[in-house]
């Protein structure tokens, strides 16, 4: 049975049972005064946050399936009660209840426990960065284009095609290009700064089925774009000088969860008019959160 499963119905088992047996606590420890309401209505307490840990954690699954964001994790429940019955104890022992404090301590010291057990190992932290499914959108650049204007600029119109399974929606880009011998660090930043602009960025709503190939870019899109002079053009066309191409694709398809998107780095060098891929890992696909 999955752990997402068994969990919430160990917790709802355990719920009536172990509230029971703090509700008796004064029977078989032998307390007085203000510990037996304190230990009835902890048991109580208790009872009831088990079972709404496991109305939690169940919800949480079916909030994943349906790709909905987590709120809080059962780890976190567990220490807010260790932290309440903590606090609890200490002023039942301030108020000289030492019975009564020991059996709140004991439920901190519980509770302490199965939060370092949570953390350790049943909750798993998600990757930053996991690879795409069979059943993800795909947006690949299937054909460049490299043009120099009778302005002497540079720039590289892009053919994009999904060759996922699902829609390409709210997408958008970024990139620039460069001539010269390209710094492998500064490459690795620029993909840094595009993703920043591309979470600030309005994204696209139009869309881009599977199969469909229709779609271009041009990197650079906007003014100026990359202003080549006689000497650099003769370089490039003589095989002296290579002429670099950044971008960054960023987009949602219709099964990633809330606050995931697919980016796409690519890179690029011509020499002569011959595209070249780019050998410092920016060319690959994959999910990030944001």
């Amino acid at each position: 049975m999955p752990r997402a499963c068994l969990i919430p119905i160990i917790l709802a088992i355990a719920a009536l049972p172990a509230g029971a047996a703090l509700m008796v606590a004064p029977e078989y420890l032998h307390l007085t005064g203000a510990a037996i309401p304190l230990t009835f209505w902890g048991g109580i307490g208790l009872t009831v946050l088990l079972i709404l840990s496991a109305a939690g954690l169940a919800l949480k699954g079916e909030a994943q399936s349906r790709h909905e964001p987590l709120r809080m994790a059962m780890a976190d429940s567990s220490f807010w009660l260790a932290i309440g019955a903590a606090i609890i104890a200490a002023l039942m022992a301030i108020w000289g209840n030492k019975k009564a404090a020991i059996v709140v301590a004991l439920i901190a010291c519980l509770a302490v426990i199965f939060d370092f057990v949570d953390r350790r190992w049943l909750t798993h932290p998600e990757p930053l960065e996991t690879s795409l499914s069979s059943e993800n959108a795909r947006l690949d650049a299937i054909k460049w284009q490299p043009i120099i204007n009778d302005q002497k600029q540079y720039f590289t119109n892009i053919f994009l095609g999904n060759n996922g399974k699902s829609t390409v929606r709210q997408w958008g880009f970024s990139g620039t290009a460069a001539h010269g011998v390209a710094d492998p660090d500064l490459i690795d930043a620029l993909f840094i700064v595009f993703k920043t602009k591309m979470r600030a960025a309005k994204p696209s709503m139009s869309e881009i089925n599977p199969g469909q190939s229709d779609t271009f870019i041009s990197i650079p899109n906007v003014a100026p774009l990359l202003q080549l002079d006689d000497t650099l053009i003769t370089n490039y066309r003589n095989g002296a000088v290579a002429i670099y191409t950044f971008l960054l694709l960023r987009y949602k398809d219709d099964t990633l969860q809330a606050g995931k998107f697919i980016y796409g780095e690519k890179c690029i060098y011509v020499v002569k008019d011959i595209v070249h891929f780019c050998d410092n890992g920016h060319n690959r696909n994959y999910i990030s959160v944001d």
